[in-house]
């Protein structure tokens, strides 16, 4: 009686965890970050969807731990390029700026949502950081 009852609560606790795996593995990811460095491309989700970091179009950013006086944060315009044919230009831009932005964070592509979120490195100097430094931060959220 006792191998027996040894025996089913063997198979109970198997099955009880198989049960719980399959349902992990199929859960497919809803929201992930991801760094791109500058001119390299990242793959995402099972449609295998390809995200470039193409170009630095504009970095304005009032240069951190500086005695200079910026009349704006400024802000920093990138150009990612999906699946190597569509071309967006995103903006990140200080929240409190007054200015109009001509360009959003974020856009839609493929039933994902793709936000442009943060950049590295900080600007510390008037100078422009090399291009090759670039990092971008985008959330990719599946819709």
């Amino acid at each position: 009686m006792k191998l027996n009852f040894k025996i089913i609560y063997f198979f109970i606790l198997v099955f009880t965890y198989a049960s719980c795996s399959k349902n992990n593995s199929e859960t497919e990811i809803q929201s992930q970050d991801i760094i791109i460095p500058f001119q390299e491309t990242k793959i995402i989700g099972s449609e295998k969807i390809s995200i470039t970091f193409s170009k630095i179009l504009e970095d304005s950013r009032c240069p951190e731990n500086s005695s200079i006086n910026c009349v704006w944060q400024g802000r920093v315009l990138v150009e990612i390029s999906m699946n190597t044919i569509d071309k967006h230009t995103i903006s990140l831009e200080n929240s409190q700026s007054n200015s109009q932005n001509l360009y959003s964070d974020s856009f839609e592509y493929e039933g994902y949502l793709i936000q442009f979120i943060a950049v590295h490195p900080k600007r510390t100097d008037i100078q422009e950081p090399e291009s090759s430094n670039y990092n971008i931060v985008l959330k990719i959220k599946k819709l």
